[in-house]
């Protein structure tokens, strides 16, 4: 009797034994899953964080490039009336940059992308992250349509811009754009022809301020990953 209650001790003792080895077996290899998981978005998110600074070179080149734009439409409303007072490549010049100027927007959400459908964003302690990461990309959707709109207009002004300006050359400015332009036209702008340049200047002018909007939320998010990160 004393020796079977010996052995049923025995392998009592031998089954937890086991028991402990298997849980710390496995607690071992989900310590080190969740590293490697932990490890994959640090990495992520360090991509996220170089994208963030593509997008503020991007923002900056974007809002010069409307600005331009800006300033040439108001110096067309201001003096369309009176334009034989002025030099015709300066004429040329404000047309071009009015009605051609539109940018295209660089939206880069592959790693954003990735990091969600792997899972790896569940795995982000700071949800304001999450949230952020999430607005910012909706507010890039948004960013594109503005520059759909703002093409709208580039489009209805082509025929006017190519009947009324030549391009002398191919020098561009530091953006790209041409800037050897003589105007050929005669000094009467049509009314359509005005309208359109200022509700093409309203759509730049919502433009800058949604960059803006955006600057300041991507200021705030890189902030937060760098906690997240570090």
């Amino acid at each position: 009797m004393k020796k079977k209650k010996n052995k049923i001790i025995y392998y009592g003792i031998e089954l937890i034994i086991i028991t402990l080895g298997l849980s710390l077996s496995f607690l071992i290899e989900y310590k080190r899953e969740v590293g490697y998981k932990e490890n994959l978005k640090t990495q992520s998110l360090n991509r996220i964080l170089k994208n963030l600074e593509v997008d503020n070179l991007d923002y900056s080149f974007n809002t010069n490039a409307h600005l331009d734009a800006i300033n040439a439409i108001d110096w067309i409303t201001l003096n369309y009336k009176s334009l034989e007072n002025y030099p015709k490549d300066s004429i040329g010049y404000y047309i071009q940059n009015a009605m051609f100027i539109s940018t295209t927007f660089y939206d880069n959400q592959e790693e954003y992308r990735s990091l969600q459908n792997s899972g790896l964003i569940e795995f982000i302690d700071n949800e304001d992250i999450v949230i952020g990461l999430q607005n910012k990309y909706v507010d890039h959707e948004y960013m594109k349509h503005l520059e759909d709109e703002i093409d709208k207009y580039v489009f209805f002004l082509k025929e006017f811009r190519y009947e009324n300006i030549f391009l002398k050359s191919n020098n561009t400015n530091s953006r790209g754009y041409p800037v050897d332009v003589s105007y050929v036209g005669n000094y009467t702008f049509p009314t359509g022809i005005i309208q359109a340049l200022r509700d093409k200047r309203w759509w730049h002018s919502l433009y800058i301020k949604r960059i803006n909007n955006l600057t300041k939320t991507d200021e705030v998010l890189i902030s937060k990953i760098l906690e997240e990160i570090n």
